[in-house]
């Protein structure tokens, strides 16, 4: 069995050994691997205590944090990307940037995820809510 989602390889990782006792192989990691992999800011963890270059990353759990982070990251001398601690696919990954979008991103479909810290603390405030989030510096160089 072949997972297609990260639900299906938690679920197929936490039956492995009644499927394994069916004669069925999964190919999926042991559950407690695939529930640190669904968990970015614990991952980013596992890989540099492991000695694995990772961008400089903060999890945040409330707007001081955000703040605190965004500043820490260089904001806003320096653009940093936010993302959900748990999600796929590039869902919710936004890059912060003071002004937010250039025209060059806009024209050229670099980035249309690109908005300002003061829009993001807008949207968590309507919201009344804010989500656990992995602040991490953007990456520079080529694109």
């Amino acid at each position: 069995v072949i997972p297609t989602s990260d639900e299906e390889a938690l679920a197929l990782a936490q039956a492995a050994e009644r499927f394994q006792a069916a004669g069925v192989v999964c190919t999926v990691p042991r559950a407690e691997l695939v529930e640190l992999f669904l968990d970015k800011s614990r991952m980013y963890d596992y890989l540099a205590q492991r000695g694995v270059p990772v961008p400089r990353y903060l999890r945040v759990t409330n707007v001081a944090e955000l703040q605190q982070a965004a500043g820490q990251l260089g904001y806003p001398n320096q653009p940093f990307v936010i993302k959900p601690v748990k999600g796929r696919g590039g869902r919710g990954v936004w890059m912060v940037r003071n002004g937010g979008a250039s025209l060059e991103e806009l024209v050229h479909g670099i980035s249309l995820e690109t908005l300002s810290l003061e829009m993001l603390l807008q949207a968590i405030e309507r919201a009344g809510t804010m989500p656990p989030l992995v602040a991490m510096e953007a990456a520079s160089g080529p694109r």
